[in-house]
């Protein structure tokens, strides 16, 4: 039945363009515009200040320990600057003295920064992962309550090499587009979702009206249908993933079976969130269409395909926004295989990955149960 599936996908000349050959033309059009804008720049020291220091949380010294022992290949990765008060900081800030400023009275250690680059994600990601491994530890002692503290918290402080790039080459500004881009490409998965739906929905296709009149059982014939999506769908991004790795050049690190797990979770969450768009809504199949590229757009633009600060700002504003945008989370974990050595966040991208589609499949079978047609 799967091999049907897959026989009747390949003939549907719409989905196999936005899956196939779409991502590659933009590819393509990505790397003649950005290619003179940045060349390959090594990673820089970023200047920070702490705001509210009077009034520091409990944590502020074991996250002072850490921002200090923090390091790239060339040194340093943070300049801590001290200022007298606030209104310094951010008057170093306005003037670009300073490029990240961060609120040690809260132990979340929000940034304030005056504009978006590379350095402000870069700094956002390694305080993120420094949150990450404090609930972890604590998690641990709590847990544990016999394991020596100092032991467990050293681990925060030793990652001397903490930040560090996996490739050989320096790192590049425009990186982050094309990470952006794989995330829009895993959510074109959405149209071969819509298309499973739509051959088995009796309001939508003639097919469909056999569909709920045949005696194979419905879920069978959604679950072949689901597989095989998520097959040609992974297949279209190992084709974007070769293409960017070996005729544009773009850089992912050398983690190759990493960047294969998060691209197959994300063309999971593509298909699933086809699925539940066409379980959920009412629409014709072509207004599906339409609405299953339209939020793809919006979330690309949110996890800074766009805009390279888009994330960040999303992150720091409505942070669950981030969490649930699959296209971020992909971009995150692109982000962080790159990037560090350190696989934190990559780990936590595919646990918001899993969960989304976890949720999107269970809320598209519950819609679909809820169906009802007065007459076939």
């Amino acid at each position: 039945m799967i091999r049907r599936q897959l026989r009747l996908f390949s003939q549907d000349r719409q989905s196999l363009f936005w899956s196939f050959l779409f991502p590659l033309i933009l590819a393509t059009f990505f790397q003649l515009a950005l290619s003179n804008l940045s060349g390959n720049v090594p990673i820089e020291t970023i200047d920070i200040a702490y705001l509210n220091q009077s009034v520091a949380s409990n944590s502020f010294t074991q996250f002072d320990s850490f921002i200090n022992s923090v390091e790239t290949e060339e040194g340093p990765l943070f300049n801590v600057v001290t200022v007298s008060d606030n209104e310094e900081a951010l008057a170093m800030l306005d003037s670009h003295e300073l490029t990240v400023l961060v609120d040690v009275s809260s132990d979340e250690f929000p940034l304030t920064i005056k504009s978006e680059s590379i350095k402000q994600s870069v700094a956002a990601q390694v305080i993120e992962s420094y949150l990450q491994n404090t609930q972890t530890i604590t998690s641990i002692l709590t847990r544990n309550p016999q394991l020596d503290v100092e032991t467990v918290l050293s681990t925060l402080t030793s990652e001397s090499t903490y930040f560090e790039s996996n490739s050989d080459e320096n790192t590049s500004y425009n990186t982050i587009y094309f990470y952006a881009l794989i995330g829009m490409q895993a959510m074109y998965g959405s149209l071969w979702g819509l298309k499973v739906m739509n051959q088995n929905e009796a309001n939508q296709s003639t097919k469909g009206m056999r569909v709920q009149v045949s005696p194979v059982p419905k879920a069978k014939l959604i679950f072949s249908g689901l597989i095989a999506s998520v097959i040609l769908h992974f297949v279209s991004m190992i084709l974007l993933l070769g293409f960017l790795m070996f005729v544009l050049k773009v850089e992912f690190g050398n983690q190759l079976g990493a960047i294969a797990f998060i691209s197959f979770l994300g063309s999971m969450a593509g298909v699933s969130m086809g699925l539940f768009i066409g379980a959920s809504s009412r629409a014709s199949f072509d207004s599906k269409i339409g609405m299953s590229i339209a939020i793809s757009m919006v979330m690309s633009a949110l996890s800074g395909m766009m805009y390279s600060g888009m994330d960040l700002l999303v992150k720091q504003n409505v942070p669950i926004l981030a969490t649930i945008n699959p296209i971020t989370q992909i971009s995150q974990a692109l982000q962080s295989l790159h990037y560090y050595n350190n696989l934190d966040l990559y780990w936590l991208s595919v646990r918001n990955l899993s969960l989304i589609i976890v949720v999107l499949i269970s809320l598209s079978i519950f819609f679909t149960r809820r169906k009802q047609y007065d007459s076939l």
